[in-house]
């Protein structure tokens, strides 16, 4: 049997064979399933109150929404997601205008796979020492040769006209 199948969770650090069997055999022997409030009701009363004691310690709003996901892949995507839509919105863009969000030569390979399922483009920022800041941003967004458009910048639609309505001559019924 391969090893990944005797596995129950896993580490994102460096560790031994006996070190991940053994944590393997702690949390399988617990026995906590959270997947519904039947089979655990006490990991799922504490999981729908951290999320507050957290957004509480953090200074969040009351309104402060939250979500526990599976790792950091699903957290990527579902927070660039949200960022996207929230972008659209606030900006009145349209479904399929151009977005690119800002990230650093160091993103992890889960952002881009995160940002080419969700349709967004790439802005990447050349970063020092490994790290993304201000003064990079500010001179790759000068230095940018493609600004993306938005349609703030274009003219509003024209209002149907009841000749658009009908059907023209050259185009079926």
């Amino acid at each position: 049997m391969p090893l990944a199948s005797r596995c129950a969770a896993v580490l994102p650090c460096r560790t031994t064979q006996a070190a991940t069997l053994l944590f393997g055999a702690l949390v399988s022997c617990s026995s906590i399933q959270g997947a519904s409030w039947l089979l655990a009701s006490g990991p799922v009363a504490a999981g729908n109150q951290v999320p507050r004691l957290l957004a509480d310690l953090a200074d969040m709003p009351a309104a402060a929404g939250d979500c526990f996901v599976s790792g950091g892949s699903a957290g990527n995507i579902s927070a660039l997601v949200t960022a996207r839509d929230t972008t659209r919105r606030r900006r009145v863009l349209a479904p399929y205008d151009r977005v690119r969000f800002a990230v650093s030569d160091q993103a992890h390979s889960s952002i881009g796979n995160a940002l080419r399922i969700i349709g967004i483009e790439p802005f990447t920022v050349p970063t020092t020492d490994h790290r993304l800041t201000g003064p990079a941003l500010r001179a790759a967004l000068l230095a940018d040769a493609t600004p993306p458009t938005s349609s703030q910048s274009r003219p509003p639609p024209a209002p149907p006209t009841p000749e658009s309505s009908t059907t023209s001559p050259e185009s079926p019924p």
